[in-house]
């Protein structure tokens, strides 16, 4: 279905605004997809991005500000998830040997459980949207990356 009619044939004052709704639009049906993934694990989409992230750097500690730049939301406050996650066995925190003013966040086993679970339901979820090619996912991208300036 297209978005005039998920919209109720809602008006735009132009196709770029029309656009920039869509994105939004998919964006919030996107989450909708996503959110009983993250139910089912007992966690949030935010939890998870951050043990994404984690993970990501190859188990190696990762400091506070290296996760805030790579986070999607820059505005969520990371100390309150980190510690949420650290009292949910999903993450530990220590000071830096290296720099004491720093502290270094880890993945811990059961994060890297969860995370791995959580990546192969997402998978299957995206392989069941996946309607494009990897030429016009490539040209997608290339355009909003333009948006952004």
């Amino acid at each position: 279905m297209g978005l005039s009619e998920d919209l109720k044939n809602m008006k735009f004052k132009n196709e770029f605004y029309k656009t920039l709704t869509n994105l939004r639009y998919t964006v919030s049906w996107l989450a909708q997809q996503e959110a009983p993934v993250f139910k089912k694990h007992n966690i949030q989409a935010q939890h998870y991005e951050v043990l994404h992230i984690i993970k990501e750097k190859g188990g190696k500690p990762v400091a506070p500000k290296d996760i805030i730049a790579c986070l999607l939301d820059k505005n969520r406050d990371l100390t309150r998830l980190v510690d949420k996650m650290v009292k949910l066995g999903l993450l530990s925190r220590c000071i830096c040997p290296t720099n004491r003013r720093q502290v270094d966040i880890t993945i811990t086993t059961e994060g890297k459980k969860i995370a791995n679970r959580i990546e192969k339901d997402l998978e299957r979820i995206y392989n069941e949207m996946r309607v494009i090619s990897d030429g016009e996912a490539e040209t997608i991208n290339e355009l909003l990356d333009e948006i952004r300036g």
